[in-house]
């Protein structure tokens, strides 16, 4: 190109088709030269199993917009991830744009194995917020990990005051969108520093596997539902006075796990969606 450009992810189908998203400014060549005015535009791009260019997509327009991630589910159907701010539009036929409730954004935009725009959805914070990867389950519902800061404005609206307040400087969120894209739960782990989600991959359905970093004691809710044999290494946690506010009778159950350094890596398998939310923050009363 004749500017800044950056791949950012790969991804392959079952017919040995790959798809690559990025970021460019000004004009970019593939197979074919693409003209281009929009500064750190997103690139989708198709190559067929021989690599010759099949189809290529543009996201841009917005403040500021940066492609994370991409994956492809069992039907062959593209899904590129990243954040933004203002309101991208999706250059297509026809174009369409999106936007969030709060100035900081993640996206997801579906498209077809042949490039056609099947849908886009959104979660935004007022604080800062970072998609890092996503993943498919074989119903095609999307799920997402990544960090955000203070407050994650969307889901403490969701799930109510004080819920999705950052225990640290950063936490990790975990976020499911069913297949036609609208949401289906987040969760939220954290420890008091800095946490970061950097990878997921889906063991089945509502059974992501993440990674990521984090410091001090990672917290984690959990229930009877947690292997005994694997929480061995976790310290368990309670605050059982906080019952009163949830239905959940594991509201107050939470084990940690202790960093051993200045930053430790975490592979985890922790996700219950019948568990609610952390709630890390005292409360007084009865409800």
């Amino acid at each position: 190109g004749t500017a800044t450009n950056r791949g950012v992810d790969v991804a392959c189908d079952a017919n040995g088709n790959v798809f690559i998203t990025g970021l460019f400014s000004g004009n970019i060549t593939f197979g074919s030269t693409y003209s281009n005015t929009i500064l750190n535009a997103v690139f989708t791009v198709k190559y067929d199993s021989s690599g010759s260019e099949q189809w290529y997509r543009r996201i841009g327009a917005g403040l500021s917009n940066t492609a994370t991630g991409i994956s492809v589910d069992n039907n062959g159907n593209v899904y590129v991830l990243g954040d933004f701010k203002g309101s991208p539009t999706i250059f297509n036929t026809p174009n369409t744009t999106f936007s969030g409730t709060y100035d900081n954004g993640v996206f997801v935009v579906k498209y077809s194995n042949s490039g056609a725009t099947l849908l886009s959805t959104t979660s935004s914070s007022d604080g800062a917020l970072n998609a890092r990867d996503i993943a498919i389950d074989s119903a095609q519902n999307i799920y997402v990990v990544g960090d955000f800061d203070c407050t994650h404005s969307d889901y403490s609206d969701l799930y109510g005051e004080a819920i999705f307040n950052s225990v640290g400087f950063k936490d990790v969120f975990i976020t499911k969108f069913s297949a036609n894209g609208s949401l289906d739960y987040a969760r939220q782990y954290a420890s008091k520093n800095n946490d970061y989600g950097r990878g997921i991959v889906i063991k089945a359905e509502d059974q992501p596997i993440v990674t990521g970093s984090f410091q001090d004691t990672l917290n984690v809710p959990s229930n009877d539902n947690f292997l005994t044999s694997n929480l061995n290494n976790w310290i368990p946690l309670g605050c059982g006075s906080n019952n009163g506010y949830c239905g959940d009778a594991f509201y107050g159950t939470f084990h940690g796990m202790p960093s051993t350094g200045g930053s430790d890596v975490f592979v985890m398998n922790v996700f219950d969606e019948n568990r609610s939310p952390y709630d890390y923050y005292e409360r007084s009363g009865s409800g």
